[in-house]
This record gives C-alpha cells, sequence and structure tokens, in this order.
C-alpha cells in the first residue's frame, strides 16, 4: 500500500509529509494539511420480479467478481445524476422512473496499492419487463438476473453491495 510518510507536499514539494490519520497529512516544512475525505459512489439494484440484475467485473478491484451497475460520482453531479450516467454506460438502460433510496454504507476499494475509502449509495429500480441490455466490456465481462435468494451465493466485489442487497431484500 501506499506510504503517505514517504509521500512529496503537493504545495512545496519537499518529502516532509506525515500522515496524521486516517484523513490527514501535513507537511512538516510549510505546513501543508491535506484530507482525504471519502469519495461518493452510487449503486443501483435492478429488480424484475424476484430477480436482480448483476454484473460480473471486468477491472480490479474485484475484478471477476459480481456487483450491481454504478461506481464513483463526478465532480457537479449529484448521485441521482451518477446513477443514471452510470447506469446507461454500463449497460444502456436509460433511467425513466422513479429511484427509491435503499440506503448508504462505507466501503474500502483498493486500487493501484492506493485504499480509497468511500460512502456508497444505494438505489433500487424496478423494471417492469427485462430491457435490452448493452453492455460496456471494459467495466463489464457478463450480466444475468438472479434469482433473489441465491444473490449471496455469487462473490461479491464490495461488502457495501452485500449490505445494499440484504436491506433490499428485508425491506
Amino acid at each position: 500500500m501506499f506510504d503517505f510518510n514517504q509521500a512529496f507536499c503537493q504545495q512545496c514539494g519537499k518529502r516532509t509529509v506525515r500522515y496524521l490519520s486516517e484523513k490527514l497529512e501535513r507537511c512538516t516544512h510549510c505546513g501543508f494539511e491535506f484530507f482525504h475525505n471519502v469519495a461518493a459512489a452510487v449503486g443501483v439494484i435492478v429488480s424484475h420480479n424476484d430477480h436482480i440484475l448483476l454484473l460480473q467485473r471486468n477491472k480490479a478491484p474485484g475484478y471477476g467478481e459480481w456487483g450491481v451497475p454504478g461506481g464513483f460520482v463526478d465532480p457537479d453531479e449529484n448521485a441521482e445524476q451518477a446513477l443514471q450516467r452510470e447506469l446507461q454506460e454500463e449497460t444502456g438502460i436509460v433511467l425513466t422512473t422513479k429511484l427509491e433510496f435503499v440506503g448508504s454504507w462505507p466501503n474500502q476499494y483498493l486500487y493501484q496499492n492506493v485504499l480509497y475509502r468511500t460512502l456508497d449509495m444505494y438505489f433500487h429500480l424496478a423494471v417492469e419487463t427485462r430491457p435490452p441490455l448493452c453492455l460496456q466490456h471494459e467495466e463489464v465481462q457478463q450480466a444475468e438476473w438472479v434469482f433473489a435468494p441465491t444473490l449471496f451465493d455469487r462473490k461479491l466485489a464490495f461488502a457495501s453491495t452485500r449490505y445494499a442487497l440484504e436491506a433490499f431484500l428485508h425491506y
């Protein structure tokens, strides 16, 4: 994992950064402080009757593992806009109905030896018919409509996805 105590200061460029806590580093030379706040991410549980759409990841972290459509919130987006964008990018599904908020959970996202702490917000989208899918193969290997009672037979990429699915199923 990345050693923040060996990092260069973003302001003065010296190797005098000290990692003071999970969220704060400070340069002992110039006093610059950098806060590692959580990144916002979204996911959507798409349901049709008693089946849930799962996607098999084609990228790290969690390559080959399963999850729901979603991703990081971009600057100047709200959660719903990010979810609409991610859903369409990954599956081709265009959001035309209202989303229902399921909940939010903290998560960890280890990517290229940097641990990102996230707040993952999950929503539910009920569809009357299974929409045709156009998968973004750069990020998604395959998609399956999984019978809800068997969801946890799959290896899920993120703990927050498990918590969201559990919460959704126990509504």
